[in-house]
């Protein structure tokens, strides 16, 4: 049905994280590194320098006398890891026994892998952009000794602060013999000037293998503990930490406890997911048709005719709208709208196998044009003499994509049927807000009720509605004390009085004046929070790996109750973008104009895309509101984790789980929400976002 591409790419909402824990073994995992308290690969609470498995994520959890640290860690590069950590701890800059819910960010880099003579070693920085309770800086190396792994650092800031001596980098410069002040609490600024200042101490400890699930660890911990124990009497008795780890047969979880200073009971549970091992394995959907080589057939019989019922039927059932086809001479173009698989590669392979069965042997060569939302988005020709010829070889795949020919293709080549189409459905939807003050997890259950009428081949309507069943999103109590216009801070008063509520309700036009430009207009209202007019023009050449758009809007801001009334503010907001992908599965994107709140500055996502279809990336954004008058977090920055569902179903699906973790939502740097915009709607079609997948051509 047409109206499943309304969500085919995206379907927002929190990824529950044991969803990680799929059964599917996780290579290198039990045997490899496990993560500590702070959810880093390393000992108790001191850190090694060992990886994970390059674009393996991990989420931990851990605690001791009631401090509780959840993290989030992911292998970006073989040799570089990036954590966010969200803690649970008592007030400590206020000395009251309140909780306090504390956010930091940690990097480590490994200098050098571990040689049959050296050790690993790796520099880290930890809560180097947070509230600085949790920061230090350190350098370690880790050697594996026959079973034994042992690690010995050198650690500043908290990893200096038991046993300190004097800064052995002073010999460089006396700066480094006193590390600044820093105000704990108040963060969101990275802090390099304290890096590696003030007293160093040493660290280390040994690893050893029980059998194959249970290691055994003992650490010397260069931490003194003096947040906990100045704010509620942590008591250390000694710097010796120890205790053990158990990793699930799977790979996918493990468990530690440990005795902590002499005196505490720690805990630690961690899910690990490797993105390039299938949770669920593969095969789940029906194998593709084979290619017809047509070899037994005796010369001098006709050559066989074009089947196109036969063709459009096998289409359908493969999970294909067929927009249309031609024949010139010995071509045959085959125009497609994908509608069940995730990868375009997987796509066009399926469509030219069916192709090179129902198009007659008089036809050389394949051209399959990708269609989205009847955009015409890129052609992609193939000749039957090469795909015969590698569908029997195990040939690389990128030895046929050599073979394969990628094109801009402007038009349709006949015009869809005129025909008024009305589609919609009835879903579940959840939605969440992350680090409230009062209350760090809110969320909510709901139904909604989305529409779409199609009333020409560019235009659309469509609109959406929804019904909370159970949530806590509409409990907020605290007030904005934003100074900004809030865009974004009365949030709390569209949950209370929008239920149910009108999400949107637009009027689409989506075209493609040329062969590398596309055109966006959609007005109405736009969002759940503002009404008006949106335009956006993007060019984006299907062979080249950068991109640049831009998009306007006018908006007003819409009543709480979220139906048809408006309020007094109105903004002009719009972007100049520029997109590139960098090779080595990264991409980035700047965008540079004004936000909802009429500040100006520019912002900064970069993306690390695996082979699997996940996408782990980071956003920042600095305008001209200064870091005072933003307020807590200073800037906007966050996170995202994309989860595609065949990942976790093992079988093909088009649905992408969105997971953005904004780390602080404040008014500066706020920007609209509008569905289709035309760079995520198009570029799984381009060459370089195929190339990544294109082995599951043959899938």
């Amino acid at each position: 049905m047409k109206f499943l591409r309304l969500a085919r790419r995206s379907s927002q909402g929190l990824v529950l994280i044991f969803m990680l824990d799929t059964g599917g073994a996780v290579a290198g995992v039990a045997n490899g590194p496990t993560h500590g308290l702070y959810g880093t690969p390393g000992l108790i609470d001191m850190p090694t320098s060992e990886n994970a498995p390059d674009a393996s994520v991990a989420f931990s959890l851990s605690g001791f006398n009631g401090q509780i640290r959840s993290t989030l860690t992911f292998q970006i590069l073989p040799g570089l890891s990036g954590s966010f950590r969200y803690s649970t701890l008592y007030n400590e800059w206020t000395g009251d026994a309140r909780q306090h819910w504390d956010r930091s960010f940690d990097l480590r880099y490994q200098v050098r892998p571990e040689t049959r003579l050296m050790p690993a070693i790796s520099l880290g920085v930890q809560d180097f952009i947070g509230t600085g309770v949790f920061s230090g800086e350190y350098v370690v190396g880790t050697k594996t000794m026959g079973p034994l792994k042992a690690s010995v650092g050198l650690g500043w800031g908290r990893y200096g602060s038991h046993n300190g001596f004097k800064n052995p980098l002073s010999g460089v410069s006396s700066k480094f013999d006193t590390r600044p002040a820093r105000e704990v609490g108040v963060g969101g600024e990275v802090e390099a000037n304290g890096w590696f200042r003030g007293d160093a101490a040493v660290f280390g400890g040994l690893s050893w293998p029980v059998n194959d699930q249970l290691t055994a660890k003992l650490e010397y911990s260069s931490d003194a503990y003096t947040h906990e124990t100045q704010t509620y009497g942590h008591v250390v008795k000694t710097p010796w930490n120890y205790g053990a780890t158990y990793v699930a047969k799977s790979g996918t979880r493990s468990y530690g406890l440990y005795w902590l200073g002499g005196s505490k009971l720690a805990f630690s549970v961690s899910v690990i997911a490797d993105p390039k091992k299938t949770s669920n394995g593969s095969g789940w959907d029906l194998a593709p048709l084979p290619v017809r080589r047509d070899l037994s057939r005796p010369l001098g019989l006709p050559p066989a005719q074009t089947d196109v019922r036969t063709l459009y039927t096998v289409l359908k059932a493969d999970g294909f709208n067929p927009v249309g086809h031609e024949i010139t001479g010995t071509t045959a173009r085959l125009q497609i709208e994908n509608l069940r698989y995730r990868s375009s590669s997987q796509a066009v392979g399926r469509a030219a196998r069916i192709a090179s069965r129902y198009f007659g042997d008089e036809i050389t060569i394949f051209v399959i044009d990708l269609v989205e939302k009847n955009l015409p988005l890129t052609s992609v020709e193939i000749s039957r003499e090469s795909l015969v010829a590698y569908e029997f070889n195990l040939a690389p795949a990128k030895e046929f994509m050599d073979q394969v020919a990628f094109r801009d293709v402007k038009s349709l080549v006949s015009a869809p049927e005129e025909k008024s189409s009305f589609y919609w459905r009835i879903r579940p939807y959840f939605d969440y807000g992350l680090f409230d003050p009062d209350q760090p997890v809110r969320f909510e259950f709901g139904v909604a009720l989305e529409s779409e009428y199609v009333f020409s081949p560019s235009s659309f309507v469509e609109f959406g509605i929804h019904k909370q069943v159970i949530g806590n999103l509409d409990s907020i109590e605290r007030d904005s004390d934003s100074v900004l216009p809030h865009v974004r801070s009365d949030h709390k008063h569209y949950h209370k009085q929008g239920d149910p509520g009108l999400e949107y309700l637009t009027l689409n036009y989506l075209t493609k004046p040329h062969a590398t430009g596309y055109v966006r207009l959609t007005g109405g209202y736009l969002e759940k929070m503002y009404a008006g007019v949106s335009a956006e023009y993007l060019w984006q050449p299907t062979n080249q790996n950068w991109g640049l758009g831009i998009e306007l809007n006018k908006v007003r801001q819409r009543d709480f109750d979220m139906r048809f009334g408006l309020r007094p503010y109105d903004v002009f907001t719009g972007h100049v973008s520029a997109y590139y992908d960098f090779g080595g599965r990264f991409e980035g994107q700047l965008d540079i104009g004004q936000y909802l709140a009429g500040d100006k500055g520019v912002t900064l996502s970069v993306n690390r895309v695996t082979s699997n279809g996940w996408r782990f990336g980071a956003w920042a954004t600095l305008t001209d509101v200064p870091f005072e008058t933003f307020g807590e977090g200073s800037f906007d920055k966050g996170l995202r984790v994309d989860i595609p569902l065949d990942w976790i179903l093992g079988k093909p699906s088009p649905l992408v789980m969105q997971t953005p973790i904004q780390i602080i939502g404040r008014d500066g740097g706020a920007r609209l929400h509008v569905n289709h915009r035309l760079y995520p709607l198009i570029q799984h079609a381009q060459r370089v976002d195929m190339g990544r997948e294109w082995a599951r051509f043959w899938r």
